[in-house]
């Protein structure tokens, strides 16, 4: 929720924004971006900003400007993709904020463009986000034109805390928030007193305590964001009023804070102008713009919207450009493209002018006049301005005139002399150093063809002779980019360096995204000289490090940790096994552990036999700390490398087969992040030191692991009395979920899972999974040996019906197949294939109240639909034609949950044709503990009972 019309003062600019106190770079104030959230109007016309300054459309734009107020999940997207667009406009303009902040929802959008969280997880998660999974308490918002403390003491009279204050929007303004009905009746109670006020048109709980019940799963999702910081930008938080913590700890508690309590938006625009901000642009569409001026009301300041629903996007900002430069901001009021387009500039070099003036005694300065008179006639005494052609490319030379005389210049001449030529090549320095330094990149042919080692780092196992690469999925490790990224750096410095150089150090290191080699890639590696002895690399767009050379490795070593026995026990494992059982998925060019020593509580060592592939060594430390937390964890074991923060090498690379002893310690541990530090040594020396090795956790569950480990035997659906399947979602993050995806969906099931909408895409994978595992159980109760997903294909047919084919030479007997998926859970039947003759149904319905009537209806609902299924329709189809013609109380049944019988009766569709009789089976079942509470009735049929229908002919 955030401002209503209730809000005074223009929407566009403070009253303040003719006032002396400029805003922008160019002046004494200080700039912020303030963030709109979800107003009673939300009508943004960004249409050609995009194309006019050359931008990508924003991740979960697909809501956009259609966003439906009242709708809190596309209408929150849609407002997050216009603050970033016009955020991302906004800089190309070259208009750039000393802090951002927003309100409400809008602080989201703050964090985002601050550079809290990663673009690119924040872009993934909008992409995927389903806003019909929101749930939010049913709680009305109301607009008062009053201010908190007049609301406050308003509410204390009624003293039933039914309703809250939610919102501190302005001195003139606030929101409450509670039930609707004591909302309307506040309003009434309020206009009376001549209060304005007014009903918001949407309803969540946001900013209160009664949100506190829905808090799960969305503390689970930002959980789950990575945080970086420092940010690139200063965020101000509206709950505190001041620039966000520094710490992941207390940021992601403050996150939680700003769900929880009230807006406090007035103290924070009084704080940003104590901090001094003078100059505010709204950065989306709305009436934000008002609370700061009322705020304000009376002081310097500007207050500029980015976005008007009265004009066309690109005018809207120049009125900005206009505003912030008539204020003295350097920025172009007429937005030419190509003032709106990115382009280099070289680094400010600065001049210093403060140098100490030289005096000359009289008798001197007028020998130096003569002296000058003489050697330079006054027709060729230099202009103002005037230089010599410069005899070295890139130099400056003063303009000095040769003397006219042949005798011997005076001492006071050479001492001029040297001064001017020091003075030249100073700045020849000074500008060679201003130049921007030139980079060395050289492309690297990323394949199994050309890193045959790959093919030993493949993350999903497939049937041998497997001829599709990529659904083995063969991923660069991440230590092997960082072998890429040092072996660049030096390769560069060597061509400035007499005598080349040693990488020494790594710091800094970011892993983005997978770079995998099935299909062949070219990537660019890139090291650029940043500082003595220090290059930036990067990988492509998906790593990058600084690298620290210098001409040898140093020559002191660290002390080796101390170990206390008493602390660690030996692991259950032995490095043999961890291969053999596949606690690690790598292949012999990456098995280098061949001791696991020890483990603790927050350490283990180990012994690495220095394996031949780049970057393998350093692997298997990654392999030795995930060891640590699948032997200490249950849940969420599942590691990878996102980044490490000093890496330090006191020797050269080891040689293949040379033992290192590694131990690890572990400094953090929370749900999302995993970080330690680890020292190896060589024969008792340290050899390399790793500080802050960053894994990112990857939802999984015990239930999970056996089908990580060995798909070919395990399903993540467990069998059902009556032949089903069921199948929970345990990977609710989207990192999670592609890592499922791609280990049980082929190349072809791939590319259909990405042309699914974004909002139906999990449960879409849900339906196929459950029905792959229904397929592959049948085949193993029939005797048939190991089967891997990838080997099941499923396809639909014209009228929609899914049906299962072997892959790549797999065959498989005729079976008919039935899937359905609701939410969280997916269910899938497979029977013998009666040719001629409907196939078997299935169906799910979500029971929404726990009453009989409400599950009566739920059986009847999904009976229908899995009939509808046999037949090969929809329910929608003919619903006349499908009719409950009877009740049966279902067999002995050790389940507690509630079963039943119905007989579902399909009209017939031709004189003299008997109508259809199909039994039906149903059941509840129920949300495992850690998902959402939520029940479901499962409804399933094998098909029309014709043993039924003869033996009621007969009578």
């Amino acid at each position: 929720a955030a401002t209503g019309p209730a809000a005074t003062g223009p929407a566009a600019t403070g009253p303040g924004a003719t006032g002396k106190t400029a805003a922008g770079k160019a002046a004494t104030g200080k700039l912020a971006f303030v963030f709109p959230g979800l107003e009673a109007e939300f009508v943004p016309r960004v249409d050609g900003v995009a194309e006019y300054f050359g931008l990508s459309r924003p991740a979960g734009d697909r809501f956009g400007a259609a966003a439906r107020v009242g709708d809190i999940g596309r209408h929150g997207v849609g407002v997050f993709g216009v603050g970033r667009l016009l955020d991302a406009a906004l800089r190309r303009m070259g208009v750039v904020p000393d802090a951002v902040a927003g309100h409400s929802v809008g602080e989201w959008t703050a964090l985002a463009v601050g550079g809290l969280y990663a673009g690119e997880e924040v872009d993934a998660f909008l992409d995927s986000f389903d806003p019909d999974a929101l749930r939010v308490p049913g709680l009305a918002f109301a607009v008062l034109g009053a201010g908190a403390p007049r609301v406050l003491a308003e509410l204390k009279a009624r003293a039933d805390g039914r309703i809250v204050l939610s919102h501190d929007n302005a001195p003139s303004q606030s929101m409450v928030c509670g039930p609707r009905d004591d909302v309307e009746e506040f309003v009434r109670a309020l206009r009376a007193e001549g209060v304005i006020a007014q009903l918001l048109p949407f309803q969540s709980g946001f900013h209160t305590p009664m949100l506190a019940p829905y808090l799960d799963p969305i503390r689970a999702v930002t959980e789950r964001f990575e945080l970086l910081l420092p940010p690139r930008i200063p965020v101000w938080s509206g709950t505190t009023a001041a620039p966000y913590p520094a710490t992941e700890a207390e940021v992601r508690e403050l996150f939680i804070r700003h769900l929880l309590e009230p807006v406090r938006f007035r103290l924070l625009t009084e704080a940003l102008y104590e901090a001094g901000f003078r100059a505010f642009v709204q950065v989306g569409t709305g009436q934000l713009g008002s609370l700061i001026g009322d705020t304000l009301h009376g002081r310097d300041h500007l207050v500029v919207a980015a976005n008007s629903p009265h004009r066309d996007g690109v005018s809207q900002l120049r009125r900005v450009a206009t505003a912030l430069w008539t204020e003295g901001a350097e920025v172009d009021p007429t937005l030419s493209r190509k003032a709106s387009r990115p382009t280099p500039t070289l680094p400010p070099v600065a001049l210093d002018l403060n140098g100490s003036l030289v005096s000359l005694g009289e008798p001197r300065l007028s020998e130096l006049r003569d002296e000058l008179s003489r050697a330079v006639p006054r027709e060729a005494g230099p202009r103002r301005g005037a230089r010599s052609p410069s005899p070295v490319a890139g130099r400056v030379v003063p303009t000095r005139p040769a003397p006219l005389n042949d005798g011997p210049p005076p001492l006071w001449e050479a001492e001029l002399n040297a001064l001017l030529d020091e003075t030249a090549t100073t700045a020849t320095a000074v500008i060679a150093a201003s130049r921007p330094p030139t980079p060395r990149t050289h492309d690297l042919r990323v394949s199994t063809e050309t890193m045959p080692y790959l093919h030993d780092h493949c993350f999903f196992p497939q049937r041998p002779g497997w001829p599709d690469e990529s659904d083995r999925w063969p991923v660069v490790p991440a230590t092997t980019i960082v072998q890429h990224l040092m072996d660049t750096a030096e390769h560069t410095a060597a061509e400035h360096t007499a005598g080349g150089a040693v990488a020494v150090a790594v710091h800094g290191a970011r892993f983005d995204q997978w770079v995998t080699a099935a299909p062949p890639s070219t990537v660019p590696v890139t090291a650029t000289p940043a500082s003595a002895g220090h290059y930036t690399a990067t990988f492509g767009r998906s790593a990058r490090a600084t690298v620290e050379v210098a001409p040898r490795h140093p020559a002191a070593r660290p002390t080796p940790w101390p170990i206390d026995p008493a602390t660690e026990r030996g692991p259950d494992h032995t490095a043999h096994l961890v291969y053999a059982e596949r606690w690690m998925f790598h292949g012999p060019a990456f098995q280098g552990l061949t001791a696991l020593t020890a483990i603790g509580d927050a350490h283990i060592r180990g012994t690495i036999t220095t394996p031949p592939a780049p970057g393998a060594l350093l692997d298997n430390v990654g392999q030795l700390l995930g060891y640590w937390i699948m032997a200490t964890r249950t849940e969420r074991t599942v590691v990878f490398p996102v980044g490490m923060r000093l890496m330090r090498f006191f020797g050269p690379h080891p040689s293949p087969g040379t033992p290192v002893e590694c131990l690890i310690r572990i400094t953090s541990l929370t749900d999302t992040a995993l970080e330690a530090d680890a020292q190896l040594l060589i024969g008792g020396e340290v050899w390399a030191e790793l500080s802050g090795w960053q894994d990112r956790r990857f939802d999984n569950h015990p239930d999970t692991r056996p089908v990580e480990r060995f798909p070919q035997r395990n399903t993540l659906s467990r069998p059902q009395p009556g032949g089903w399947v069921l199948l929970h979602e345990r990977w609710p993050d989207l990192a999670s979920r592609d890592l499922i995806m791609r280990n049980h969906l082929g190349s072809h099931e791939r590319i259909g899972y990405e042309h699914q909408p974004p909002r139906g895409r999990r449960q879409w994978l849900l339906g196929r999974i459950a029905a792959k595992d229904a397929v592959r159980r049948w085949l193993w109760d029939h005797g048939e040996g190991p089967v891997f997903p990838a080997e099941i294909g499923i396809r639909d047919d014209a009228r929609g019906r899914p049906y299962a084919i072997g892959v790549h030479g797999r065959t498989l007997p005729e079976l008919a197949l039935a899937l359905a998926h609701r939410a969280e859970a997916g269910v899938a039947l497979v029977v013998p294939r009666a040719h001629g003759a409907p196939g078997p149904g299935i169906a799910m319905e979500e029971v929404a109240d726990r009453d009989d009537h409400a599950l009566a209806t739920a059986f009847g609902r999904a009976a229908k639909q899995a009939v509808a299924s046999a037949e090969g329709t929809g329910p929608r189809d003919r619903p006349g034609d499908l009719t409950i013609a009877e009740v049966r109380p279902e067999a002995e049944h050790s389940d507690p949950a509630p079963t039943v019988r119905l007989i579902v009766e399909v009209a017939a569709t031709a004189p003299g044709q008997r109508p259809r009789r199909y039994q039906v089976h149903c059941i509840t079942i129920a949300n495992p503990p850690g998902l959402p509470d939520r029940d479901y009735a499962v409804a399933w049929t094998t098909g029309p009972d014709h043993q039924e229908q003869d033996e009621e002919s007969d009578q």
